[in-house]
């Protein structure tokens, strides 16, 4: 609840991106509408990896749970 209603106090975290110094994983769907939003985010991370996702929309961790277990163990074991 708190993170989500985090946006409703700060709507562009774009500010924020740039205090962010720990190696950071992107994961948007491809039919996400914040996929254009998170390819400009990408930019502003000192060490970012952005994952298009197939055939998911926005609720990817809910749509698509064993895809997004698989992007993150692989980065935490990088």
């Amino acid at each position: 609840m708190r993170a989500l209603g985090a946006t409703r106090l700060h709507p562009d975290l774009t500010p924020f991106v740039a205090a962010v110094t720990a190696p950071t994983l992107i994961a948007t769907g491809d039919h996400d509408p914040n996929l254009a939003s998170s390819r400009r985010a990408l930019a502003g991370f000192a060490d970012a990896r952005l994952e298009v996702l197939p055939h998911t929309g926005h609720g990817s961790v809910l749509q698509r749970p064993a895809l997004v277990a698989g992007l993150v163990i692989d980065f935490l074991d990088t």
